[in-house]
């Protein structure tokens, strides 16, 4: 059985991303991590951490409308 990690009934079962220094690749590194933690800040805020808040209201490129309300 293979280990699943997460928040709430957020699992993650791992994320491999090939760093071979294409141009392809560096877009989707950037990707991933720009989207992956900012899916955990936007799960806290959801969970109504105030610290969660806090940096969204802080980051302009993060659209938290919904959950700021």
């Amino acid at each position: 059985m293979a280990a699943a990690w997460g928040i709430g009934y957020s699992l993650h079962a791992g994320q491999v991303t090939v760093a071979d220094g294409t141009e392809m690749m560096a877009k989707r590194i950037e990707r991933v991590l720009t989207t992956d933690p900012g899916m955990g800040v936007i799960r806290h805020v959801d969970a109504g951490y105030d610290e969660a808040k806090r940096v969204c209201e802080e980051d302009a490129r993060q659209n938290t409308d919904a959950f700021l309300g």
